[in-house]
C-alpha cells in the first residue's frame, strides 16, 4: 500500500462533510445544534479507544475539552440516547470494514485452497445494567438478567467483518449465523454452540464449505474409517461413536451417518489437549484433497475471531455498559466496532509500510499514546498534519507493537495465507 493512500482511505470516513452527511440521511442531525455529530463521533473514538471502564460522563469529558465545548451533561445524554445515533454509528462501521480492511481477494489465497475467503461465525455476550432485562434478556437470569448476544462472521484474511448482529443473550445462536446459499465457494468455520447437522448438508449442497466442532454428545454409526496417513481402520467399521477411544496426539478420520439421516458425513476425531477429552469437527472438505491434519489445521484459523472479540472487550471500551438505554448500549456497540476498525487499519498499514509483523493487540494496546495525536489531525482535515502524524506514529508502531516471536509466527497457516493474500492484492 503507498503512503498516500493511507490519509485518503482514512478520512474518506472520517471526515466532517461525510458524517454530516451521513446524519443528516439516518435523521440524527436536522440542523446543526450545539454538538455537531462530527465533534461526538470524535470523542466516543477517543474515549472508547484510549480508556478501560469507561461510563457516559467520560464521553461527555472528552467532549467539552478536546472541542473546547461548554455543554451541560442533560443535553449531551438526550443527543446520545437517539436511535438515530445507532443508525449513524452502524452506517460509519460498516463503510469502515469495507474501505479500510476488506480488499479484493480473488485468487488472493494459494491455489491448492478452492475457496474465495475463509470466514468464521461466533458470537459473545455481553452484560448490560439490570434496567435492560425486558428489551435483552439473558441466558442466566440470576447472574445476569441483561444481556446481549453479538453475533459476527469475520473475514478472516482482511481482519475485518461482514456481518455484525445484535440480539437478546437468550435467543439462540442459530438465528444468527449465515444462510447455507450465502457461503458459495467460501469456507466457514464455526464453533460447537452451532452444530447442525442438515446446516452441513445444505452448505454442501450450495457450493459452501463448512468445519463445524460438534458436541461430545453425537454418536452416529461409523461407515468408514482412515488414520492420519490414509491407513483403513477395519475394526471401527460398523461400530457407534463413542466406541472410538483415542491416544494423544492420535486422530482418526471418519465417514458416519445418522441413522434418521441418509447422507454421509466426515468425521474426525482427535484430542483435545485443553479439555483432556475428544473433539470432534465434521466438514464436507474432500479427503483426498485435505487430509484430516490439514482440516484440524484450518480450524485452527478460527481462533482469530475470538481475538477479535478480545480486542473489541478488552481495548475498545467495549465492556459492561451502565445505562439504562436500548439505544445507547446498542451505539457504544457500534462505537466501540468502529474504534476497532480504525486500531486495525493503522496496525495494518505500519506493518506494510515497515514491512514488519505487527500485533494487532499491542497496537490497541497502547492506543492511549498515538490515537489521540491521530484524531486531532484527521480533525483539522488538513491532509499535511495528517501525513505528518500517520508518519510518525506508524515509524513507532513498527519499532514498538512488532509480534514477540516473527520466527515462529511465520510457520502459522494464518500468517502464511494473510501474507499470500496481501502480496497478491500488492501485485
Amino acid at each position: 500500500m503507498k503512503f498516500n493512500c493511507i490519509p485518503k482511505r482514512l478520512t474518506s470516513i472520517l471526515n466532517s462533510t461525510s458524517i454530516t452527511q451521513l446524519a443528516r440521511k439516518c435523521g440524527f442531525m436536522q440542523r446543526m445544534r450545539n454538538i455537531s455529530p462530527t465533534e461526538l463521533v470524535f470523542a466516543l473514538l477517543n474515549t472508547l479507544g484510549t480508556r478501560s471502564n469507561i461510563n457516559l460522563s467520560d464521553i461527555h469529558k472528552n467532549l467539552c475539552i478536546e472541542h473546547g465545548k461548554g455543554i451541560n451533561y442533560k443535553p449531551f445524554h438526550n443527543k446520545l440516547k437517539k436511535p438515530e445515533l445507532t443508525q449513524l454509528l452502524r452506517g460509519l462501521t460498516e463503510q469502515a470494514a469495507k474501505e479500510w480492511l476488506f480488499e479484493p481477494l480473488q485468487q488472493a489465497l494459494p491455489s491448492e485452497y478452492p475457496f474465495k475467503a475463509i470466514e468464521a461465525h461466533d458470537g459473545s455476550s455481553l452484560k448490560l445494567h439490570i434496567g435492560l432485562t425486558e428489551q435483552f434478556p439473558g441466558r442466566f437470569t440470576k447472574t445476569h438478567p441483561a444481556a446481549m448476544e453479538l453475533h459476527m462472521t469475520m473475514d478472516l484474511m482482511s481482519g475485518g467483518y461482514n456481518y455484525l448482529g445484535i440480539a437478546p443473550d437468550s435467543e439462540s445462536e442459530r438465528h444468527y449465523n449465515p444462510f447455507a446459499f450465502e457461503i458459495k465457494d467460501i469456507l466457514l468455520l464455526m464453533d460447537a454452540g452451532y452444530f447442525n447437522i442438515e446446516y452441513c448438508y445444505q452448505a454442501d449442497k450450495h457450493g459452501g464449505d463448512v468445519i463445524m466442532r460438534t458436541n461430545g454428545q453425537i454418536n452416529p454409526n461409523i461407515i468408514a474409517a482412515f488414520d492420519s496417513q490414509g491407513t483403513a481402520i477395519k475394526a471401527l467399521v460398523g461400530k457407534k461413536m463413542k466406541r472410538v477411544k483415542l491416544k494423544k496426539d492420535q486422530l482418526v478420520d471418519l465417514d458416519v451417518q445418522w441413522s434418521d439421516k441418509p447422507s454421509l458425513h466426515r468425521l474426525i476425531a482427535f484430542w483435545d489437549r485443553k479439555k483432556s477429552a475428544i473433539g470432534y469437527l465434521i466438514t464436507n472438505l474432500k479427503r483426498e484433497q485435505f487430509p484430516a491434519v490439514k482440516v484440524c489445521e484450518l480450524y485452527g484459523l478460527r481462533w482469530q475471531i475470538e481475538l477479535f472479540f478480545k480486542e473489541l472487550k478488552s481495548y475498545s471500551g467495549l465492556k459492561s455498559f451502565n445505562t439504562r438505554s436500548k439505544s445507547i448500549a446498542e451505539s457504544l456497540v457500534w462505537a466501540s466496532m468502529l474504534t476497532l476498525l480504525l486500531k486495525r487499519f493503522i496496525a495494518k498499514v505500519s506493518g506494510e509500510i515497515h514491512k514488519v509483523m505487527i500485533s494487532t493487540q499491542k497496537v490497541a494496546r497502547c492506543a492511549n499514546d498515538w490515537l489521540p495525536d491521530i484524531l486531532k489531525a484527521l480533525r483539522s482535515g488538513r491532509e499535511y498534519r495528517i501525513k505528518n502524524q500517520l508518519r510518525k506514529w506508524c515509524r513507532y508502531l513498527s519499532e514498538y507493537a512488532c509480534r514477540s516471536q516473527p520466527k515462529r509466527d511465520n510457520e502459522t497457516l494464518f500468517v502464511q495465507l494473510t501474507e499470500h493474500a496481501n502480496a497478491a492484492n500488492n501485485v
